[in-house]
């Protein structure tokens, strides 16, 4: 078999581009985004939605039924001082609790 000088640098040319490329590809694995871990607790006899804000609009985390515990994440906090909202699907009880968040600690709420 015969291998020509241009047929080697074309296959040389080749593998270093191909290398070239591999070498620029990147993989990001999780976020530059904090998370929090809050565990509401409601000792209401109804259910409670649970909302949060960090001054701009309110996000909805879930519900939390009479006499239960639920952990929620928050995550896209701009800041960590926070205000978690509880209110009933009347909207007749609504309770207002201010936390700072910290990471790698569960922050603790008692809807009353």
């Amino acid at each position: 078999m015969r291998f020509s000088f241009a047929r080697v640098a074309g296959l040389f040319v080749l593998v270093a581009l191909s290398q070239g490329c591999a070498s620029t590809r990147s993989v990001s694995v999780g976020s530059d985004t904090p998370t929090y871990s809050v565990d509401v607790t409601n000792q209401m006899s109804h259910t409670m939605e649970i909302h949060w804000s960090d001054g701009g609009p309110a996000k909805h985390l879930g519900s939390v039924g009479g006499g239960r515990t639920e952990r929620f994440i928050v995550a896209g906090a701009k800041s960590a001082s926070v205000t978690f909202t509880a209110n009933d699907a009347n909207n007749t009880h609504t309770r207002s609790y201010p936390v700072t968040l910290a990471a790698g600690s569960t922050q603790k709420i008692t809807v009353r």
